[in-house]
């Protein structure tokens, strides 16, 4: 009787994927849109299939979002691409994960309360999963604007030493990833005369919380007052130079760490394999 009732949940499971896999085809499609804020992000072609607007209501249902979701959303680069691939993903991912235990759990003749509790427990991980990445993404990215900041500043500072104007510096830096957008989304906002008061405060919903973006945003800020911005900026690329300098030294400790480890245990396992078979063979011919 156990076995029917995984059979029929293994069978269901694997049904609704199928479903969602096949109905869902158009609503994985990814194109570049530009958002209100001149931002281009990733849309889906067509998010309103049938089995994903399902997936989307039960997911809700189970276990309702506040109302900041699509603001965790944008501040993690758009990891995905609105709430409806994100509630479809929690349902899909608890689905598959659940089918993992009673999968195996039939194969192996598993008794039905341990493959339900670990059914239980593996739907809930997958159910949580999509948040889990949004925070990964959000960290990930913040590493990433952080590390780009600091070759983006230098060359913003040395233009601002040679003695251009904030905007051409800024442009300069177009090139270093993300924020090299952000800077040249600033220039052209204050080409067109856009107040900078407005060009920040889109700048900062799109972001994630990075405190020395926030100063950075700080100066430019400033510039509109008439201040002059060379020395703020070198000290600030010479922070983030430093910085940057400290977290590649730190990479590099942890990776020969981690080289000097594996190459031990290799060494290890060899000399083992050495002192061991030798006597593995002589107990054996000695009929032990």
């Amino acid at each position: 009787m156990n076995y029917i009732v995984f059979a029929f949940a293994a069978a269901a499971g694997i049904a609704l994927i199928m479903i969602g896999i096949l109905s869902g085809k158009t609503a994985g499609i990814k194109v570049l849109q530009e958002d209100e804020n001149g931002y281009l992000r990733p849309v889906a072609a067509n998010e309103s299939t049938v089995f994903t607007s399902m997936l989307a209501d039960l997911s809700n249902k189970i276990r309702p979002v506040d109302g900041n979701l699509e603001t965790r959303l944008r501040k993690s680069g758009w990891v995905y691409q609105g709430p409806m691939e994100y509630h479809a993903k929690r349902m899909t991912l608890a689905i598959l994960f659940f089918l993992i235990p009673v999968v195996l759990g039939m194969i192996l003749k598993g008794s039905f309360l341990t493959v339900a509790l670990l059914a239980t427990g593996a739907a809930v991980f997958g159910f949580i999963t999509p948040d889990r990445k949004i925070v990964s993404a959000t960290n990930a990215r913040k590493k990433t604007i952080q590390r780009e900041m600091g070759f983006g500043l230098e060359q913003i500072s040395l233009m601002l030493t040679s003695g251009e104007q904030l905007e051409k510096a800024l442009s300069s830096a177009k090139k270093t990833g993300e924020f090299g957008q952000i800077c040249e989304h600033i220039a052209v906002g204050k080409a067109t005369n856009r107040t900078i008061g407005d060009i920040i405060d889109e700048i900062k919903a799109e972001l994630p919380e990075i405190s020395v973006m926030n100063e950075f945003l700080e100066l430019v800020r400033m510039e509109s007052k008439g201040q002059n911005l060379v020395e703020p900026f070198r000290v600030m690329a010479m922070l983030q130079r430093d910085r940057l300098e400290n977290e590649i030294i730190e990479a590099g400790g942890k990776a020969k760490v981690t080289v000097t480890m594996l190459t031990s245990a290799f060494v290890m396992m060899s000399s083992l394999f050495v002192l061991i078979g030798p006597i593995f063979i002589i107990m054996q011919n000695t009929g032990f």
